[in-house]
């Protein structure tokens, strides 16, 4: 008897966990929603940050564009590169002119002009590298339900930054439409996000 009671209480024990694990993968079984991003539909963060050519610019500059926007560091070789090479590989898939992946740096410390120019070049001429100061990033990134966090390695203060991988899709009347969570974006799916959005303009993508 004592024994049952003991198998049964690990059961309702393990049911909430297990039930909690298995959330994001029913999750898009369960919902109505046709997208492959988590749907939002709320105005976008106007921020102001410079470009690699030192330019400040603002997400009003881009008034008509589609863009893509991830919060990055160059030394990342992991989640950043998953997320980038998802954004390069979607790009080739739009090759629309109006529409721009944004970079923005979370590591002012090491993310040099120089630096990140180098290294949005490699995607091709619609992407487009943005930083700032620690306090405009900070604010920036809180804008976007995001964060970061410096972890340091050794005393010659070598540091990793942990954050969050989110994709953004904010639209050309600057709404943020669409949230990307995934630890490995689907490039394809995030496309027929695009052209989902894009139904009622009836464009060609063939």
């Amino acid at each position: 008897m004592m024994f049952r009671k003991k198998i049964l209480g690990i059961f309702f024990l393990l049911c909430p966990l297990a039930f909690l694990f298995l959330v994001p993968f029913l999750e898009p079984l369960l919902s109505n929603s046709p997208f492959y991003g988590k749907k939002y539909d709320q105005e976008a963060f106007n921020f102001h940050l410079k470009t690699t050519q030192d330019k400040v610019i603002s997400l009003h500059d881009f008034k008509n564009n589609y863009l893509y926007l991830f919060f990055g560091y160059t030394h990342c070789y992991t989640t950043c590169s998953n997320a980038m090479f998802c954004l390069y590989e979607l790009s080739k898939q739009i090759k629309r002119n109006n529409v721009k992946f944004l970079f923005i740096s979370i590591d002012p410390e090491r993310d040099t002009r120089d630096r990140l120019n180098t290294y949005i070049k490699s995607f091709g001429d619609h992407f487009i590298a943005l930083y700032g100061n620690h306090r405009m990033t900070r604010e920036v990134v809180r804008k976007y339900y995001a964060y970061y966090a410096k972890e340091l390695f050794s005393k010659d203060n070598h540091y990793d930054l942990h954050h969050t991988s989110f994709i953004y899709l904010i639209t050309p009347q600057s709404k943020l439409k669409l949230i990307y969570m995934q630890n490995y974006p689907d490039a394809r799916k995030m496309f027929n996000d695009f052209k989902l959005l894009n139904l009622k303009k009836r464009l060609d993508y063939e």
